[in-house]
């Protein structure tokens, strides 16, 4: 692997971007990020459940767009169980 000094945007250097990018490895770390942060914010308050919702489905979107839509169905079914779960919570009584 040639070192970071000749690339623009390399792991070591910015912590984002991964060689393996469009990969099922790849797509599958996203997944496991969506359910991550499913699960730390479905009970924090409304400003910030709505903000991870955005973000979950933000990175559904991309994954979409790349055709893996295996990931964005589990995505999808971590999305209404942790709504479920949110609703049920916040019932009175």
């Amino acid at each position: 692997m040639a070192s970071c000094e000749s690339k623009p945007f390399c792991v070591e250097k910015v912590g984002v971007f991964h060689s393996d990018f469009g990969s099922v490895q790849w797509a599958n770390e996203q997944l496991k990020f969506a359910i991550r942060e499913l699960r730390a914010g479905h009970l924090k308050g409304d400003f910030e459940w709505k903000n991870c919702l955005q973000l979950v489905l933000y990175v559904r979107d991309r994954l979409w767009a790349m055709r893996y839509t295996w990931q964005c169905r589990i995505i999808d079914f971590w999305i209404h169980k942790y709504t479920q779960r949110r609703h049920l919570a916040r019932r009175p009584g």
